[in-house]
């Protein structure tokens, strides 16, 4: 599968570069998370994508971004009235 961006490939290259031994964790503890949960092949695939022709990032999806409406904090009642005993 080919990487879809250029910090997409340089990453997975680097997770590929952990798993082989090549560089060490604490270089990129996010690169390190991604070498342990892929499989070799998997990574050589996307790190070998060339970059000529890929964006540097892509744009999110417009389903993946948050909701721009905020939220209303609550409003609490001040108006309560006492009960007289």
């Amino acid at each position: 599968m080919p990487a879809k961006s250029k910090k997409q490939r340089r990453m997975m290259g680097m997770a590929d570069a952990i798993q082989q031994g090549e560089i060490s964790v604490a270089k990129s503890p996010a690169a390190a998370k991604i070498a342990s949960s892929m499989n070799p092949g998997d990574l050589a695939d996307f790190a070998s994508t060339p970059e000529t022709g890929l964006p540097e990032k892509l744009k999110p999806s417009p389903r993946l971004r948050p909701r721009s409406r905020e939220r209303k904090p609550m409003q609490i009642k001040t108006t309560m009235r006492r009960k007289k005993f």
